[in-house]
C-alpha cells in the first residue's frame, strides 16, 4: 500500500460520513467520541485504537476492512 494509512482511513471515515449525511457531532454521537477527535480522524491526525474503529465501523454502517483497504485485500485472500 503506497498511501499514507492515517489519509486512507481518514478519507474513508469521511466518505463514507458524507454518504450517510452525518455532522461530525451526528457521528461522535453515535461513537462516544468527541466531534474534535472526529476532525483529527479526518484530518489523518487522529489516535485511532482498534475500538475507536471498531465503533466508527458500527456508527457508519460498515465493516472494520471498509475504513483500512489493505485488509480488505487480506480479507480476500481467506
Amino acid at each position: 500500500m503506497d498511501a499514507n494509512p492515517d489519509a486512507v482511513i481518514a478519507a474513508n471515515v469521511k466518505r463514507l460520513r458524507d454518504k450517510r449525511c452525518f455532522t461530525q457531532s451526528q457521528l461522535a454521537a453515535l461513537t462516544g467520541i468527541t466531534r474534535q477527535h472526529i476532525s483529527n480522524i479526518e484530518r489523518g491526525r487522529g489516535n485511532l485504537t482498534v475500538g475507536t474503529l471498531y465503533g466508527l465501523a458500527r456508527a457508519l454502517g460498515c465493516d472494520v476492512v471498509d475504513l483500512i483497504p489493505i485488509l480488505q485485500e487480506a480479507h480476500k485472500d481467506v
